[in-house]
């Protein structure tokens, strides 16, 4: 069976010196990659050590998250970065973080991804943070010091979201090309999300959305396939929300 660990943050704190929200993160040049949903079989999987017991370690690092790209359940745009309920009662989708360029302690990090499934995040995201249930996924190419520092920067980059997240280490690819992005875990999960043009022509863009949760700017995107089946959960939802985000993240002085 698979392993869990507990964050061990409750909603809202900084958590280790590392966070988030918006008013207490520095930006460097973080890319949050893509989300889409799922776990998957025939994975490796370990145990996590609870986020508590690591000493923070300075980062500076730049993440696209799908570089920058999300998905999930609702259509567009999805409300959670408004603080406002799912009108699905609840959300599932699958996060994803390319961290571009950047460092983690003494580790050169370039185009490292992992991915979260989020599959259970209550009706409304912002109250059930600290709360979700999820799997992180992490590259089976990933190095030893890779996998430290993915493990290292959750917080920064899930912020208190999960009280519950499995570690699966799996074939996965993210590839990026202009406002289409694509992941891949294994024969489980794919998604693939477009850019969704407005009035000029060009991607929608949010700026400055009300959660504090949220980064301050995101493009917005659908998916043109969105699916996952781990054996357990399993869901298609071609046509729901995509958004997609360039951030920098940076650990405090």
């Amino acid at each position: 069976g698979l392993l869990s660990f507990d964050i061990g943050s409750q909603p809202g704190k900084e958590h280790e010196g590392f966070t988030r929200e918006r008013d207490h993160m520095k930006y460097l040049n973080v890319l949050t990659v893509l989300f889409a949903c799922g776990s998957l079989a025939g994975s490796t999987t370990a145990q996590v050590p609870p986020q508590q017991s690591l000493a923070p370690v300075k980062y500076s690092v730049t993440v696209h998250e799908f570089e920058g790209c999300e998905c999930c359940e609702c259509y567009p745009s999805c409300p959670c970065i408004f603080s406002s309920d799912s009108p699905l009662g609840g959300c599932r989708g699958i996060i994803v973080f390319t961290i571009t360029d950047g460092t983690y302690g003494t580790t050169q990090l370039k185009d490292v991804s992992c991915a979260a499934a989020f599959t259970w995040t209550g009706k409304n995201m912002d109250a059930a943070m600290g709360k979700w249930i999820g799997v992180l996924y992490t590259p089976d190419t990933a190095t030893p010091a890779e996998h430290e520092a993915i493990e290292g920067l959750l917080p920064a980059l899930f912020g208190n979201a999960f009280g519950s997240l499995e570690q699966r280490t799996v074939p996965m690819q993210v590839t990026r090309k202009g406002d289409v992005h694509e992941l891949v875990i294994g024969n489980i999960a794919r998604l693939r999300i477009h850019g969704l043009a407005g009035s000029n022509g060009q991607p929608t863009k949010i700026v400055n959305p009300p959660s504090q949760y949220a980064f301050p700017e995101y493009f917005c995107a659908e998916a043109d396939v969105h699916t996952y089946n781990d054996g357990t959960s399993s869901w298609s939802f071609p046509g729901r929300n995509g958004y997609y985000a360039d951030a920098v993240l940076s650990s405090s002085e």
